[in-house]
This record gives structure tokens, C-alpha cells and sequence, in this order.
């Protein structure tokens, strides 16, 4: 992998500031719920920074379309969907330094965490200039990772719909056997049970909960880094596994 096979580290804290005024754009709905006064003055400002930063320039047209719908009119559904683009970032930021390690992929990363290194109506130029991207190798590297960790959490649901493993096959020994693979190239620390090893439970032994919730967490940063390491634009990107 060469320094072309991935994202500069001026394209990857760009594309960290358009995903921060989406993730604005989703908060101030919500603020405008509990006191549209407050909403729109929030609505006004929110313009006022796109418009003085340029920022428009770095959103994807899927995000335009978003920020563009009127005050109040955002549904719940999207605003559940767009909210876990948090856990993208939280990736992105990885990618440039920004956060120390990637956080574990069986828990969604704090929201406090990842908004304490976002530019939310601050200048954009020190988080652009300040951006360090890590090596091409260790890209890949996490890339793979998250991939990993995407194929087990869509076996857990194949499984929990009852769909049926090839003949001969098992959801248990597919798993084993990949999860084995993945342990001896260095992807995963640790297995229990032919599982990957949760902090001492076994993926496919997480409660409901949890497991889902890190399932939304862990393919936001699988498209994150699929992105970082392709050539796809955002809107684009596939997290095959």
C-alpha cells in the first residue's frame, strides 16, 4: 500500500468538518423539539458558519440534502441513522491522530470523547493543519480490523434471522474458523469459545443491547476506513465483508 492508496490528511480533517456540521445540523433538530426559539437562533448561527468557513464546499450531496431540509422536518428515522456517523468520525479522527487508539469495537465511543476534538462553529484551519495521518500500512491494518469485526456482527444477525449456513456448514464453525484466521494475523488480541473475545464474553454471547448497538458502531468506522483506504466518494462507499 503507497501514500496514494489512501486519503490525505488534509482530505480526511476535511471530511471530519463536513460530517461535523451534519452531526450540528442533527443537534439543533433536536434542540429545536425542545425550544424552537432557541432552535432557530441555533439555525441562524449554524448558516452563518457554513457561509464564513466555506464549508459547504466539504459536504457530500447526501449531507447537503440533509442540511438543506427546513427546521422541524427531519424524522426520527433519520435522525437516529445520521446520528451514529458519530462513530465515523471517531474513526476519521483515529486515521489523522486526533484520538490516541481506536477505542474498542464491541462499545460505541463516547459522544463527549469525539465532540471534544470537533471545530463545532470554531475555525477549521488548526484541525486541518494539526492533522496527522498515520502510516498507510497501519490503515490497512485497521481497515481489516473493522472488517472483521463487521463479518462477525452480520454472521450474529444471519443467525439470529435464521437464515440457514451452506450444507455441511455451521454459523459456529464459520465463525471459528474465521475468527482462528484472524487471530493468527493479528487482527483480533484474543478468542473465547471460537468467538472473538469481548472483554471476557464471547461476541455471539452479548446481550441484545449491546450487541447491537456495537454493530451500528462498528460499521460506521468500517465505512470510515473503507473510505480512508478507497477511492469511493463518502456517499459511495461499500462495507462489503
Amino acid at each position: 500500500m503507497t501514500e496514494r492508496d489512501t486519503r490525505s490528511a488534509a482530505e480526511i480533517a476535511e471530511r471530519i468538518v463536513g460530517l461535523t456540521a451534519l452531526l450540528v445540523r442533527l443537534n439543533i433538530e433536536l434542540a429545536n423539539r425542545r425550544d424552537p426559539a432557541a432552535g432557530q437562533a441555533h439555525l441562524e448561527n449554524f448558516h452563518a458558519w457554513l457561509e464564513d468557513l466555506r464549508i459547504h464546499r466539504l459536504l457530500s450531496p447526501d449531507e447537503q440534502t440533509v442540511i438543506g431540509i427546513r427546521l422541524g422536518e427531519l424524522t426520527d428515522d433519520l435522525l437516529f441513522s445520521l446520528n451514529w456517523r458519530l462513530q465515523a468520525v471517531a474513526a476519521l479522527l483515529w486515521s489523522v491522530g486526533r484520538l490516541d487508539t481506536m477505542p474498542p469495537y464491541d462499545r460505541s465511543i463516547p459522544a463527549a470523547v469525539v465532540q471534544a476534538e470537533l471545530p463545532i462553529f470554531k475555525p477549521i484551519e488548526p484541525l486541518v493543519r494539526a492533522a496527522q495521518r498515520r502510516a498507510p500500512s497501519t490503515l490497512r491494518e485497521e481497515q481489516a480490523r473493522a472488517e472483521l469485526w463487521h463479518w462477525r456482527a452480520r454472521m450474529h444477525l444471519l443467525e439470529l434471522q435464521g437464515m440457514s449456513p451452506p450444507a455441511g456448514d455451521t454459523f459456529q464453525a464459520a465463525v471459528a474458523r474465521g475468527v482462528a484466521g484472524a487471530a493468527s494475523r493479528g487482527i483480533i488480541a484474543a478468542v473465547r469459545d471460537g468467538d472473538i473475545d469481548c472483554d471476557g464474553t464471547a461476541f455471539g454471547k452479548l446481550p441484545d443491547a449491546v450487541w447491537r448497538d456495537a454493530t451500528s458502531s462498528i460499521m460506521e468506522r468500517h465505512y470510515a476506513l473503507n473510505w480512508v483506504c478507497g477511492t469511493e466518494d463518502w456517499d459511495e462507499v461499500s462495507t462489503h465483508t
